[in-house]
């Protein structure tokens, strides 16, 4: 049996991120991806809506943005894959004073980290975006820099430059087992043992399970989100942002090929895995967008679709080594966010893989040991 000097679990876009910077960082290191699924990318990134923006009031989401859009701005030149980025904006906005006040704090975050990050009134989001009823709105903050890029290219980018580099990807194989006492000797599928003395938990809404296999209990919970996809339709107005109403969660995103999706009002939905789409959840999505772009109303509802997301307690990915167990890491928990931060956070775990150490702003308010009461 080949032994690893790394074996990922999970071939979603952040297990692919750190297998390919780990390679990339230091060529010829034996970096192994178990994926349970018969193809790379088919969890939760498959369902992304690719969405990549600033707009956070957390520095340490403000830093992994930052350091991911500068990643996918050049990842064609990376890996070879174009991922399609489009630099269309994000307009987030509030019609209540709560929320304006919070959209205040995040402003000042990320003005503090250096992002172009400009406040709107009612009046100036009307002559920018007439397409969007904007009455009632008491703040908008757009940042021009945002946008969206193509999730299957980043996964199909992360995993050809990977095995390019020699990395071996084995899918179709569930992990169920890792040897471990007071430090990682092997990965058990249901096929073989990959002997290795690091593992790195990159199994998405799976995660805790993963972790729970050493004893390990993480608070990562899978939570569904649905989304409704409207056929092509022409806005008046030359780029159309990613526009989210802060409020309710409500958001709208207009792909490049002219296809409208909607969702982000179901933030209330219990744990659990089931991905059956619920069509009162569908219904109110297209009442909430029809009230707040009227335009909706020539385009019709092409399909519906769920997907899942690891969430935790505080919103926040877990992220690095676990201090009870020597040589397992976790990547997850990522909030739906997976996408958006795989390359920072890829680079990280390889950062601290190799060294022992990453330098990256509030990277402690992500560790796993973070929450009173789990035994880490």
């Amino acid at each position: 049996m080949d032994h690893s000097d790394v074996v990922i679990i999970g071939a979603g876009v952040i297990g692919l991120s750190v297998g390919f910077h780990l390679l990339h960082r230091s060529p010829g290191l034996r970096v192994t991806i178990v994926e349970q699924a018969e193809a790379a990318g088919t969890g939760s990134t498959a369902k992304a809506t690719g969405g990549i923006r600033h707009q956070f009031a957390i520095p340490i989401l403000v830093a992994l943005s930052q350091q991911s859009l500068a990643e996918y701005r050049t990842f064609e030149a990376l890996t070879g894959v174009d991922v399609e980025f489009k630099d269309v904006g994000y307009l987030l906005f509030s019609t209540s004073d709560a929320e304006a006040d919070r959209l205040r704090a995040a402003l000042a975050v990320q003005r503090a980290f250096g992002v172009e990050a400009q406040d709107l009134t009612a009046v100036d989001i009307a002559h920018r975006w007439p397409y969007l009823r904007a009455d009632d709105i008491l703040l908008g903050v757009y940042t021009p820099g945002d946008g969206h890029a193509n999730p299957y290219a980043a996964v199909m980018g992360y995993l050809q430059a990977f095995r390019r580099l020699g990395g071996r990807v084995i899918l179709g194989e569930r992990v169920i087992g890792i040897d471990a006492s007071n430090r990682v000797t092997a990965v058990r599928t249901e096929r073989q043992v990959l002997p290795t003395s690091a593992v790195v938990n990159a199994a998405g809404v799976s995660a805790a399970e993963v972790a729970a296999i050493v004893g390990v209990t993480i608070p990562v919970r899978p939570f569904r989100r649905q989304i409704a996809a409207l056929t092509p339709l022409e806005f008046s107005a030359q780029r159309v942002p990613f526009t989210m109403h802060t409020d309710s969660g409500w958001y709208l995103h207009r792909q490049s090929d002219g296809v409208v999706l909607l969702g982000g009002i179901d933030k209330d939905t219990h744990p659990g895995t089931v991905e059956t789409v619920d069509l009162a959840v569908i219904s109110r999505l297209l009442e909430v967008g029809l009230t707040r772009l009227p335009d909706l109303a020539r385009a019709a509802l092409m399909r519906s679709y769920a997907g899942l997301r690891a969430l935790t307690p505080d919103d926040l990915p877990i992220l690095g080594p676990v201090p009870a167990i020597e040589g397992f890491f976790c990547a997850c928990g990522l909030a739906g966010h997976g996408f958006m931060h795989a390359p920072a956070v890829g680079d990280a775990l390889a950062q601290w893989l190799l060294h022992g150490t990453v330098d990256l702003p509030g990277l402690d308010r992500c560790l796993p040991n973070r929450f009173a009461g789990t035994p880490v």
